[in-house]
């Protein structure tokens, strides 16, 4: 009886390590079945998301698992924690994907370094957890022994053209992340791994501070009043996008959902749109058959709201819609309003119909209408109709103002200097 297969299955599945199970099949060949079978390995390679053996042999998954555990010894769980997201970001541009087979070791990227102390070089004995995740993206995702300075993952994590603004927030060489000491209480210092050139905003992993282990949208803290909106001088916009692997898993799963459409930015390269199509500062509404589907972004070193406005024509009783006149409502954070009204959109009198359904234009709390007049402007079937603009809350970044105790001789040209390096990711 106390040797029944079952019986063995649940005292194996209660040894503290997967060791254990090694060591304990050498005891007999009755033991060594259970030590090798699949309802002991199967969980274990789901657990640390390895790719069963496609094998029938016995002790194949052990193997599959011994493969891996011997590349990542003592990271295992950064490996599971960041491959499957890796295997999504992969499908992004599929046929520019990284070559990683002739990386280095995960553990020799960990091994002490020195250089420069505004590059990041993580070293095993001082580097937190959150680094070692970052680590890790670089090392599944690109060629981290590539020592070119340029870009790496072109707007891997958002892209847009907005009149003649491009937001492309790049992912950065492992080569060129920057150590950047902002002095401020919910980051004194961050690694700058993601940058968007012109936009001049990236995003940050927080080394110390309240929001250590957290990944941050940051712009530049500038120096002078020439920054309309609502950021004081010299404070450092930024929005919190939560710890690492939250934000990095949240990201995948907008990819995979749709949340975040796959677009074309160049001939070559596609990249997740930098406008989400549900979630905060999204609105939708449908009125008379078109819908209206509304896409915000605050952009943090410009100190203003971009939006895709989006119509889409669809169970209308008439067969074409054409627009006349935009009135939109745009309400401040202290109650007060203002109103646009005109005609048509950006100089345009968009016609649409079941064989033209769709038409997006990118542009800056908003709500309102848009008059369509049924049929055409010159051939009108009726009375113009108001369709509805949904009420979208702008998504307003958070400040954080820096200690100029502790950076008293900095000024505008400081900071430009500070964030040069990133211009070229």
């Amino acid at each position: 009886m106390a040797s029944s297969p079952d019986v063995l299955h649940l005292i194996f599945e209660y040894l503290d390590d997967h060791r254990d199970w090694v060591r304990a099949g050498c005891v007999c060949q009755r033991w060594r079945q259970v030590a090798t079978s699949n309802r002991l390995w199967l969980p274990l390679l789901h657990r640390y998301c390895i790719s069963p053996s496609a094998s029938d042999v016995a002790g194949a998954n052990q193997r599959a698992f011994a493969v891996v555990a011997a590349q990542y010894p003592g990271h295992l769980d950064i490996y599971a924690a960041i491959a499957p997201a890796v295997s999504v970001l992969r499908t992004i541009n599929p046929s520019v994907a990284a070559d990683t087979a002739h990386n280095a070791p995960f553990a020799q990227l960990l091994a002490p370094s020195g250089g420069r102390r505004d590059l990041w070089r993580p070293e095993a004995t001082s580097c937190t957890r959150a680094e070692k995740l970052l680590l890790m993206l670089y090392h599944l995702f690109t060629n981290t022994s590539f020592m070119d300075m340029q870009l790496c993952c072109a707007a891997l994590f958002g892209f847009f053209v907005c009149y003649n603004d491009v937001y492309a927030l790049h992912l950065k060489r492992r080569w060129t992340v920057d150590v950047l000491s902002l002095s401020t209480q919910p980051f004194e210092t961050i690694l700058g791994f993601a940058w968007a050139p012109g936009i001049e905003e990236g995003l940050g992993l927080v080394l110390d501070g309240t929001l250590a282990g957290h990944v941050i949208r940051y712009g530049k803290a500038l120096g002078q009043a020439h920054r309309m909106g609502p950021i004081p001088m010299g404070a450092v916009p930024y929005e919190d996008l939560g710890p690492f692997e939250t934000w990095l898993g949240t990201f995948v799963s907008e990819v995979q959902s749709g949340v975040r459409a796959i677009v074309r930015a160049n001939e070559t390269i596609s990249a997740p749109s930098g406008f989400r199509e549900a979630g905060p500062g999204v609105g939708d509404v449908t009125t008379h058959g078109i819908n209206v589907h509304v896409s915000t972004l605050f952009l943090l070193n410009m100190a203003r709201v971009t939006y895709r406005v989006t119509f889409t024509f669809r169970d209308c009783k008439y067969t074409s819609m054409q627009l006349t006149r935009r009135h939109w409502t745009f309400r401040y954070t202290d109650g007060q309003a203002s109103e646009v009204d005109g005609d048509g959109v950006v100089g345009y009198y968009p016609l649409l119909s079941a064989a033209t359904p769709d038409l997006a234009s990118a542009v800056a709390s908003l709500e309102g209408y848009f008059e369509f007049v049924p049929g055409s402007i010159a051939a009108p079937l009726g009375p113009a109709l108001r369709i509805a603009i949904p009420f979208v809350a702008f998504q307003l970044p958070q400040t954080a103002l820096r200690n100029f105790n502790d950076a008293a001789d900095d000024d505008d040209d400081d900071e430009d200097n500070e964030s040069s390096g990133n211009e070229t990711p």
